[in-house]
């Protein structure tokens, strides 16, 4: 699933596992749509990690906009793997 706008990150998911291939920098900051397509789920799921102090931001963009750090989604996903099925197939 490589993004045509970002094309630095890959993301593919294995036996129900998120594999997050990070070609330029583990501290690469992602958008909140960007993370949720990196962990397999919906942009809700990756915003509920948020206020629940699973995942945590890493800055704002331009807009004001949340940014994650690709490591730290990627490390949440694997957490909660068994809980957060492939949303995003759905």
């Amino acid at each position: 699933m490589p993004s045509a706008r970002n094309p630095r990150w890959r993301a593919f998911s294995c036996a129900r596992r998120c594999v997050l291939v990070v070609i330029t920098s583990p501290d690469m900051l992602l958008t909140t749509a960007q993370a949720a397509e990196v962990a397999g789920v919906k942009i809700g799921r990756i915003r509920q990690w948020n206020n629940r102090g699973h995942l945590e931001r890493a800055g704002l963009d331009e807009r004001g906009w949340p940014l994650y750090r690709a490591l730290d989604v990627a490390k949440c996903k694997h957490k909660f793997h068994g809980y957060a099925r492939d949303e995003a197939a759905a």
